[in-house]
């Protein structure tokens, strides 16, 4: 009976690790901050920004070490600078 209870307390956080794991490494991809800057100097591209971030290649498995660098651009609105 003690095993029993052993082995069913290991399987449990086993299980648990499987799930956490996973989650806490992803959000260290969701927690990046893209760096804004101008895309080029030609006239006319004024408001244009562009920046990049890194995701996995698998969610499912994000802390696998395969990555991928995505760029990104955006459009400024003329008011101002984004936020």
């Amino acid at each position: 009976m003690h095993r029993k209870k052993i082995a069913a307390a290991l399987a449990v956080a086993t299980a648990t690790s499987l799930i956490i794991a996973p989650q806490a490494q992803a959000s260290t991809f969701a927690a990046q901050q893209i760096n804004w800057q101008k895309c080029t100097d030609q006239p006319g591209f004024e408001r244009l920004q562009c920046g990049q971030f890194t995701a996995p290649m698998d969610w499912n498995h994000p802390g696998n070490g395969k990555t991928i660098t995505i760029a990104v651009s955006r459009t400024v609105p003329l008011n101002g600078q984004a936020k």
